[in-house]
């Protein structure tokens, strides 16, 4: 779940829930599932074939949340604040079972309009132009790994749907209560 209106501060980190909160693991948004939990119930059981599972689906399920926390957005303003508030969102800070959500968020977001443009249009990282000094541009283009960067807009890549794991949900392991 993401917050709906943009911090004054930057956001905590937040508890992941099994129903009940466990801990946090450094996530800017709350994260609740049917998590596999040892006996203890503090944490996430990272052994578990259901949780790696489970863990594999936020990244889709962050893209969604955002393009409904953009798809909120009115005007120009309402358009920034959306924009920086996804970027605060990327769980970048995720530690020890989450850390991989950091690169994997990162890797959907590639296909996602959500940076905002001096003409109030969300563009793609792919699609976005670094204005200033041509150092600055030249820079940015030697840093950029994806393909060359012209003065035309590149193709709309598809935002995946919420059924873009049909395909794992066939493999999808059994959840060890329901054995």
């Amino acid at each position: 779940a993401f917050p709906l209106v943009e911090p004054s501060s930057p956001l905590p980190a937040l508890d992941v829930f099994a129903f009940l909160p466990l801990r946090s693991y450094g996530m800017r948004f709350l994260l609740q599932a049917d998590w596999v939990l040892p006996s203890s119930r503090e944490s996430v059981d990272a052994s578990s074939a259901w949780n790696q599972w489970l863990r594999s689906c936020v990244p889709d399920l962050f893209v969604e949340a955002a393009a409904a926390l953009l798809q909120r957005a009115g005007d120009e303003q309402e358009k920034l604040r959306a924009s920086n508030l996804l970027l605060q969102l990327v769980p970048t800070g995720a530690s020890e079972f989450f850390e991989p959500l950091a690169k994997a968020c990162c890797r959907r977001l590639k296909s996602v309009r959500f940076l905002l443009t001096r003409g109030g249009e969300f563009v793609t990282p792919g699609e976005a132009v670094v204005a200033g000094s041509s150092a600055l541009a030249a820079t940015a283009a030697s840093s950029w790994s994806g393909p060359p960067v012209s003065s035309t807009a590149a193709p709309t890549l598809p935002v995946p749907s919420r059924h873009s794991h049909a395909a794992e949900r066939e493999r999808l392991p059994t959840h060890p209560r329901r054995r």
